[in-house]
């Protein structure tokens, strides 16, 4: 009579079908495949912990090539993994040994008036209060009690879930706080996020032998080309990666086809642009549109890829997919990791953020406790107005997928600072011996 064994048999069945489905196009269901497989490990592995001696079925082993996926949780680290079913949702809490608790609660109401929050760059700051008050309520309602003390949460969203910035919600009741020292989720927990379980397995085996360094690329639009924006402070988001292995694209330079030549070539690729994430997801390079099937088929030998850009998380809110979008396509190109906007971003202080980040990045510190470095510091910073320091303009950015430390300094450009040393020591013997 547990319910879920006619969920697991209604997941199976779904996928035996989609299997079979010839017309479907191959990115979308090979999309929902991964999505339906991450579903039914989770349930798998209930099963085999609530009833282990239905080992003979065969449900064991199935847990044991379930909980070989938990070794990628760090020993500090929680999983939360979400599933939104109508008006219902799930949430498995999983570490490195295994599922710790599934819970079934109704999905918070408060999720969307939250989500409006982040429509609007003033919205924030015009409501502090109501913000503070269902931040605090929605960390409540999403946070089981065993992910609050975590150190590190990989948050696994579905739904309307995609949206939420987990980091920007607030640990205690602060009636009295201001929003610069509001007890956030980021002050005592490092976040990342993963689209499944078996995709970030999958993200965590990809080893990428480029170390070419940096490619950016800045159109900026400064004359309004093709009718878009200009985007004056793209260029200055990665000076902190210094100009050793960098390669700048920008303004006419930042073009499409550009970007088809070299994107296999770099460790790191930085896109800074505009993006449209509706029913034609595309990148703005400064020639042309780049569509949502040229990005699935790029041969991608980064080991991260950074969109700075509007909107470059969101997507089309598809049932057993999660939320369709370019930082997705960018993971099934074979990016290991993703830093991805979750609403349109302001380009000066995502200009402030990314140099930060680059700079924790060159240390050798990973990319998701580099971005919540970088958003530590902007927070941090005496220097911005309160006003620009409300969630809206440093929650929006997150990292996506394998969370791992950049090899951003490849040995051979070591060696022209040793030439230069040389050659600075061979003239001047050379004018001594002249005088």
């Amino acid at each position: 009579n547990d319910p879920i064994f006619s969920q697991l048999n209604a997941l199976r069945g779904n996928m035996a079908l989609l299997d079979q489905d010839s017309e479907k196009d191959e990115g979308q269901k090979r999309l929902t495949m991964d999505a339906l497989r991450s579903q039914a490990m989770v349930l798998e592995a209930k099963i085999a912990q609530a009833y282990p001696r239905l080992s003979s079925a065969g449900f064991l082993e199935k847990l044991s090539d379930f909980e070989s996926g938990f070794s990628m949780l760090a020993e500090n680290e929680t999983a939360l993994e979400y599933f939104v079913e109508g008006e219902w949702l799930h949430c498995f809490v999983l570490n490195s040994r295994g599922i710790v608790s599934w819970e079934k609660t109704a999905f918070p109401e408060e999720v969307r008036p939250f989500l409006a929050f982040f429509k609007n760059p003033n919205a924030i700051a015009n409501a502090p209060d109501p913000y503070k008050s269902l931040a605090y309520t929605l960390a409540q309602l999403l946070l089981p009690p065993q992910a609050r003390s975590a150190q590190k949460l990989c948050i696994i969203p579905d739904g309307l879930l995609c949206f939420v910035p987990f980091e920007a919600l607030l640990t205690s009741d602060c009636p009295a706080c201001n929003l610069r020292n509001a007890p956030y989720l980021i002050r005592t927990t490092e976040v990342h996020y993963a689209f499944s379980l078996s995709t970030l397995a999958r993200q965590k085996e990809i080893r990428p032998n480029s170390r070419r360094g940096l490619l950016a690329y800045a159109p900026i639009f400064q004359q309004g080309e093709r009718g878009l924006a200009p985007l004056t402070s793209g260029k200055e988001e990665w000076q902190s990666f210094g100009f050793i292995n960098r390669t700048e694209r920008i303004g006419g330079q930042a073009s499409a086809a550009s970007f088809l030549t070299d994107a296999s070539k770099y460790s790191i690729l930085h896109l800074s642009t505009h993006v449209s994430a509706g029913e034609q997801p595309r990148i703005e390079f400064y020639d042309r549109s780049f569509f949502l099937p040229e990005v699935y088929a790029l041969p991608l030998n980064a080991e991260l890829v950074v969109l700075s850009a509007c909107e470059t998380g969101l997507g089309v809110e598809q049932k057993g997919e999660g939320v369709m979008s370019l930082a997705r396509a960018f993971a099934q190109a074979g990016a290991p990791g993703i830093i991805s906007s979750l609403w349109s971003v302001n380009d000066k202080s995502t200009s402030t953020l990314f140099n930060i980040f680059y700079s924790q990045l060159r240390k050798g510190i990973p990319a998701s406790a580099s971005l919540r470095n970088a958003k530590l510091q902007y927070l941090d910073n005496p220097e911005i107005r309160s006003s620009l320091q409300t969630p809206y303009y440093w929650a929006g950015f997150v990292a996506v997928g394998d969370d791992r430390s950049i090899a951003v300094f490849s040995w051979y450009w070591a060696l022209f600072p040793l030439l230069g040393a040389i050659l600075v020591w061979v003239w001047m013997r050379k004018r001594k011996k002249e005088l």
